[in-house]
């Protein structure tokens, strides 16, 4: 998630254990600076990743190299979702906010 998603779930985990004084900022700004994995580790876990989803490697890392999407990008029924919720704040409005 660091490398794909710019997002380090190690800042969550630090920041709950210095509030409960597990840990020191000083020891959680220090493990944030060394790598969040191993460099061989992530070798073998691309290959590993690879062979369950049957793929290559290189082609496993254009999917990982590739640009983020959302389900924005993709068609799905939010349009739906948007007119009711329209739809019924509608209703609530009329009936004056009581339930």
């Amino acid at each position: 998630m660091p490398q794909k998603f710019s997002y380090d779930t190690r800042k969550v985990q630090y920041s709950s254990l210095i509030l409960t004084g597990q840990m020191t900022r000083e020891e959680a700004l220090e493990k944030l600076n060394s790598p969040a994995h191993d460099a061989n580790l992530l070798d073998d876990d691309f290959q590993f990743i690879a062979n369950k989803l049957d793929v290559s490697v290189d082609e496993l890392q254009g999917y990982f190299n590739a640009p983020n999407r959302t389900y924005r990008d993709y068609r799905n029924q939010d349009w739906l979702y948007k007119i009711g919720a329209k739809v019924l704040r509608t209703f609530e409005k009329e009936r004056g906010g009581k339930r």
